[in-house]
């Protein structure tokens, strides 16, 4: 006998949330599942552990807002803009508005890790557009647009480069005393890469 286990996508995870939220009574507005469901990465016993933080709030109904603040999460929204700024080299641009994200108490590391995430889906459509479908599961269809345009404008090369940037300043942040400082150095240096 052998079983298969694989992680969940987020889509297989937000319609479970639902289900669950059906049979106990509860409302929550479908993008806060979604988000539920991303910071779960793919594991449906982490989302229903999340789920059940909510539900101890004992609202009627929780809205995106109230999950945010009881989990922290960044907001994906936050960092699709983020990354749109970095990777059209708007340098300047991208340090204001991490800065405003900095102010709102934004986490810092989740946020460059879903920078990251968002190159990483860039260099593999880059590599094969076949591979669009695999890295796409997780996005609305105005961020499958947005990755195609990104993914035209920008070489493999210059991807991979900006994903090892990336990923060296994620080790950096957990270990500096200054991470606002690192998270903009990570921004002016992918603008140099860009510029190249």
């Amino acid at each position: 006998l052998r079983f298969d286990f694989r992680l969940l996508t987020e889509q297989e995870i937000t319609a479970e949330l639902e289900r669950i939220c059906a049979l106990e009574g509860m409302s929550v507005q479908k993008e806060a599942l979604f988000e539920v469901a991303r910071t779960a990465g793919g594991s449906l016993r982490d989302a229903a552990t999340l789920l059940e933080q909510l539900r101890l709030l004992g609202k009627k109904h929780i809205t995106y807002e109230d999950a945010k603040d009881v989990l922290g999460f960044v907001d994906f929204h936050v960092s699709v803009e983020l990354s749109t700024r970095i990777l059209e080299g708007k340098t300047a641009d991208a340090l204001a508005y991490f800065g405003k994200a900095y102010e709102r108490g934004e986490d810092i590391e989740a946020l460059l890790g879903l920078v990251t995430e968002w190159v990483r889906k860039l260099l593999l459509v880059r590599i094969d557009a076949n591979l669009m479908e695999l890295v796409a599961r997780d996005l609305s269809p105005d961020h499958i647009e947005l990755l195609k345009l990104h993914g035209e404008k920008i070489s493999a090369p210059v991807l991979a480069k900006l994903q090892a940037l990336f990923m060296e300043k994620a080790l950096e942040l957990k270990r500096t005393s200054f991470p606002r400082l690192t998270m903009e150095l990570a921004i002016v240096e992918a603008g140099e890469m860009l510029k190249k």
